[in-house]
């Protein structure tokens, strides 16, 4: 799994809305963002579907494109399609918790 290293940024560095940004170090969001790129969140724990969002999983932090089915279950999914095998699937009985959604560009779901 690919692991981040993420730091609170400066207030007065981030774009109009955000709470806090961090650094990636991973390809999960490529192509609207890089290794070693900062992105910013604004603290919103009411993720739509297809909103990215910074996850605590598994005693990790992942940044994924959000999506909830109808039964409950939580699907977090690499935008970068080329890494799909680190999406993560979550059922309705265990947890997630969400830091904020990822200011960006809305994209589209994978076609799953």
């Amino acid at each position: 799994m690919t692991s981040y290293y993420y730091s609170v940024m400066e207030k007065e560095d981030a774009p109009e809305g955000a709470d806090f940004g961090f650094r990636l170090t991973g390809r999960e969001l490529e192509p609207y963002f890089h290794p070693g790129d900062t992105v910013f969140c604004k603290r919103d724990k009411s993720l739509r579907d297809g909103d990215v969002g910074l996850f605590i999983l598994d005693e990790k932090m992942v940044c994924r494109q959000y999506c909830e089915d109808a039964l409950g279950n939580i699907h977090l999914f690499s935008v970068n399609r080329a890494l799909s095998r680190l999406d993560f699937h979550i059922s309705g009985n265990d947890r997630v918790f969400c830091f904020g959604r990822v200011i960006m560009e809305r994209v589209p779901l994978p076609a799953e």
